[in-house]
Protein backbone atom coordinates (compact mmCIF):
# COMPACT_ATOMS: atom_id res chain seq x y z
CA UNK A 1 0.00 0.00 0.00
CA UNK A 2 2.72 2.65 1.30
CA UNK A 3 4.16 1.69 -2.70
CA UNK A 4 1.42 2.44 -4.57
CA UNK A 5 0.94 6.18 -2.45
CA UNK A 6 5.22 6.58 -3.28
CA UNK A 7 4.58 5.77 -6.59
CA UNK A 8 1.31 7.85 -6.89
CA UNK A 9 2.61 10.68 -5.13
CA UNK A 10 6.50 10.83 -7.34
CA UNK A 11 4.02 10.29 -10.35
CA UNK A 12 2.26 13.95 -9.21
CA UNK A 13 5.26 15.58 -7.99
CA UNK A 14 7.17 14.76 -11.72
CA UNK A 15 3.58 16.32 -13.78
CA UNK A 16 3.76 19.02 -11.39
CA UNK A 17 8.00 19.42 -12.03
CA UNK A 18 7.76 19.33 -15.65
CA UNK A 19 4.86 21.66 -16.42
CA UNK A 20 6.16 24.38 -13.93
CA UNK A 21 9.85 23.94 -15.89
CA UNK A 22 8.24 25.31 -19.01
CA UNK A 23 5.85 27.60 -17.52
CA UNK A 24 5.05 31.11 -19.76
CA UNK A 25 8.06 33.76 -19.20
CA UNK A 26 6.55 36.55 -18.43
CA UNK A 27 8.38 39.38 -20.49
CA UNK A 28 7.71 42.36 -17.93
CA UNK A 29 6.38 44.05 -20.91
CA UNK A 30 3.25 43.95 -23.11
CA UNK A 31 2.95 44.77 -26.91
CA UNK A 32 2.55 48.45 -27.42
CA UNK A 33 4.64 49.31 -24.06
CA UNK A 34 7.51 52.24 -25.15
CA UNK A 35 10.99 50.81 -24.47
CA UNK A 36 12.20 50.88 -20.84
CA UNK A 37 15.28 53.54 -19.84
CA UNK A 38 16.97 50.01 -18.72
CA UNK A 39 16.80 49.06 -21.90
CA UNK A 40 18.47 51.49 -24.20
CA UNK A 41 20.79 51.27 -21.26
CA UNK A 42 21.51 47.70 -22.26
CA UNK A 43 21.44 48.04 -25.98
CA UNK A 44 23.21 51.21 -26.22
CA UNK A 45 21.62 54.55 -27.63
CA UNK A 46 18.54 55.10 -29.92
CA UNK A 47 19.37 56.27 -33.36
CA UNK A 48 16.87 58.84 -34.28
CA UNK A 49 16.70 57.46 -38.04
CA UNK A 50 16.15 54.00 -36.89
CA UNK A 51 12.48 52.64 -36.61
CA UNK A 52 13.16 49.58 -35.32
CA UNK A 53 15.49 49.20 -32.75
CA UNK A 54 16.04 45.02 -30.84
CA UNK A 55 17.30 44.43 -27.14
CA UNK A 56 18.86 40.93 -27.21
CA UNK A 57 18.25 38.57 -23.60
CA UNK A 58 19.20 35.06 -22.65
CA UNK A 59 15.45 33.30 -22.21
CA UNK A 60 16.97 31.25 -18.81
CA UNK A 61 17.92 34.27 -17.36
CA UNK A 62 14.95 36.88 -18.52
CA UNK A 63 12.66 34.10 -17.74
CA UNK A 64 14.27 32.24 -14.78
CA UNK A 65 13.93 29.12 -16.36
CA UNK A 66 17.01 26.91 -16.98
CA UNK A 67 15.35 24.92 -19.20
CA UNK A 68 15.39 27.55 -21.68
CA UNK A 69 19.11 27.55 -21.94
CA UNK A 70 20.43 28.24 -25.31
CA UNK A 71 17.50 30.31 -26.14
CA UNK A 72 18.01 33.45 -26.87
CA UNK A 73 14.67 36.32 -26.30
CA UNK A 74 14.45 39.25 -28.81
CA UNK A 75 12.42 42.37 -28.19
CA UNK A 76 11.43 44.32 -31.67
CA UNK A 77 10.54 48.10 -30.78
CA UNK A 78 9.27 50.33 -33.75
CA UNK A 79 9.43 53.89 -33.41
CA UNK A 80 9.60 53.00 -29.38
CA UNK A 81 7.02 50.89 -28.83
CA UNK A 82 7.10 46.76 -28.15
CA UNK A 83 5.79 45.45 -31.45
CA UNK A 84 7.63 41.96 -31.28
CA UNK A 85 9.31 39.39 -28.95
CA UNK A 86 10.93 36.79 -30.61
CA UNK A 87 11.95 33.19 -28.51
CA UNK A 88 14.68 31.48 -30.39
CA UNK A 89 16.99 28.49 -30.56
CA UNK A 90 20.87 29.76 -30.66
CA UNK A 91 21.73 26.85 -32.97
CA UNK A 92 24.89 25.81 -34.73
CA UNK A 93 25.44 22.96 -36.96
CA UNK A 94 24.97 20.43 -33.97
CA UNK A 95 21.41 22.05 -33.69
CA UNK A 96 21.61 21.21 -29.93
CA UNK A 97 18.93 23.72 -28.42
CA UNK A 98 16.41 22.40 -30.91
CA UNK A 99 17.33 18.13 -30.62
CA UNK A 100 16.35 19.12 -26.71
CA UNK A 101 12.67 20.15 -27.40
CA UNK A 102 12.52 22.74 -25.36
CA UNK A 103 11.59 25.64 -27.55
CA UNK A 104 8.72 23.23 -28.85
CA UNK A 105 7.07 21.90 -25.99
CA UNK A 106 7.17 25.62 -24.60
CA UNK A 107 5.27 26.14 -27.48
CA UNK A 108 2.81 23.50 -26.84
CA UNK A 109 2.26 24.25 -23.41
CA UNK A 110 1.82 28.20 -23.20
CA UNK A 111 0.33 28.58 -26.67
CA UNK A 112 -1.76 25.38 -27.38
CA UNK A 113 -0.95 21.71 -28.69
CA UNK A 114 0.05 20.81 -32.63
CA UNK A 115 0.28 17.91 -34.60
CA UNK A 116 3.81 17.31 -35.34
CA UNK A 117 3.63 14.54 -37.55
CA UNK A 118 4.72 10.44 -36.34
CA UNK A 119 8.40 11.34 -35.28
CA UNK A 120 8.74 15.34 -33.83
CA UNK A 121 12.54 15.10 -34.64
CA UNK A 122 11.20 15.43 -38.60
CA UNK A 123 9.00 18.48 -37.83
CA UNK A 124 9.47 21.20 -40.58
CA UNK A 125 6.93 23.10 -40.55
CA UNK A 126 5.14 26.01 -38.52
CA UNK A 127 2.03 26.43 -36.41
CA UNK A 128 -0.38 29.86 -35.97
CA UNK A 129 -2.60 30.64 -33.27
CA UNK A 130 -4.28 33.95 -32.74
CA UNK A 131 -5.30 34.69 -29.07
CA UNK A 132 -6.39 37.80 -27.28
CA UNK A 133 -5.40 40.22 -29.99
CA UNK A 134 -2.02 38.65 -30.30
CA UNK A 135 -0.50 36.40 -33.40
CA UNK A 136 1.76 33.58 -32.07
CA UNK A 137 3.61 31.91 -34.69
CA UNK A 138 6.43 29.02 -34.39
CA UNK A 139 8.44 27.93 -37.01
CA UNK A 140 11.17 25.51 -37.23
CA UNK A 141 12.22 24.36 -40.42
CA UNK A 142 15.62 23.05 -41.74
CA UNK A 143 17.78 25.68 -43.89
CA UNK A 144 19.82 24.97 -46.36
CA UNK A 145 22.97 24.72 -44.47
CA UNK A 146 20.67 21.99 -42.15
CA UNK A 147 20.57 24.24 -39.59
CA UNK A 148 17.19 24.27 -37.61
CA UNK A 149 15.07 27.81 -37.70
CA UNK A 150 13.49 27.59 -34.71
CA UNK A 151 11.80 30.50 -33.23
CA UNK A 152 8.56 31.67 -31.82
CA UNK A 153 7.41 35.19 -32.60
CA UNK A 154 4.58 36.99 -30.83
CA UNK A 155 3.08 40.41 -32.12
CA UNK A 156 -0.05 41.82 -33.16
CA UNK A 157 -2.18 42.98 -36.19
CA UNK A 158 -0.59 46.76 -35.57
CA UNK A 159 2.61 45.58 -35.54
CA UNK A 160 3.69 42.46 -37.66
CA UNK A 161 3.29 44.02 -40.77
CA UNK A 162 5.26 47.19 -40.49
CA UNK A 163 7.96 45.58 -38.45
CA UNK A 164 8.25 43.29 -41.12
CA UNK A 165 8.40 45.89 -43.70
CA UNK A 166 11.01 47.96 -42.31
CA UNK A 167 12.87 44.78 -40.98
CA UNK A 168 12.86 43.81 -44.88
CA UNK A 169 14.95 47.37 -45.80
CA UNK A 170 17.18 45.98 -43.06
CA UNK A 171 18.32 43.54 -45.95
CA UNK A 172 20.17 44.15 -49.03
CA UNK A 173 19.74 42.19 -51.69
CA UNK A 174 23.22 41.68 -53.93
CA UNK A 175 23.52 40.73 -57.05
CA UNK A 176 26.29 39.05 -58.88
CA UNK A 177 26.69 39.01 -62.69
CA UNK A 178 27.75 35.57 -64.28
CA UNK A 179 31.66 36.33 -64.72
CA UNK A 180 31.53 33.34 -68.11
Amino acid sequence: MNKRINYFLSIIFLLIFTSNSLAKCDFGLNLGDKIPDSFVERSGNLLEDERVHLVYFEADELCGNPTLKDIGVEFAFLDGELGAIRMFADNDERNIPTKKFSLMNYAKLNYGKFDTGFDKDNFNSFKVWKKNNKIVIYKRMININNIWDEEIFISNEKYEEPLMVERSRENKIVFYENEN
